[in-house]
């Protein structure tokens, strides 16, 4: 069985980028429910908004960490 396609990124090593992103004040993660359905959201937490602020390449900044953290986590799915 091989991995998953490029640029697809498992549940697993999602949520342990976004844990990361949200340790950094990055991200926020509010979680709630749609009806029954719980859902998780994210959103650009104070450090992400000021980071935008103060530099334009923030978003890239922002995407180096999210590949470093799942670099870091596990890599494969399943």
């Amino acid at each position: 069985m091989t991995g998953p396609a490029r640029g697809v990124v498992c549940g697993s090593t999602l949520s342990k980028t976004v844990s990361a992103l949200e340790k950094t004040g990055y991200v926020s993660i509010p979680k709630g429910h749609l009806g029954k359905r719980p859902r998780t959201w994210a959103a650009l937490g104070l450090t992400g908004r000021r980071a935008l602020a103060r530099r334009p390449a923030a978003p890239a900044e922002i995407a180096v960490t999210a590949r470093r953290a799942a670099t870091e986590a596990d890599s494969g799915c399943g």
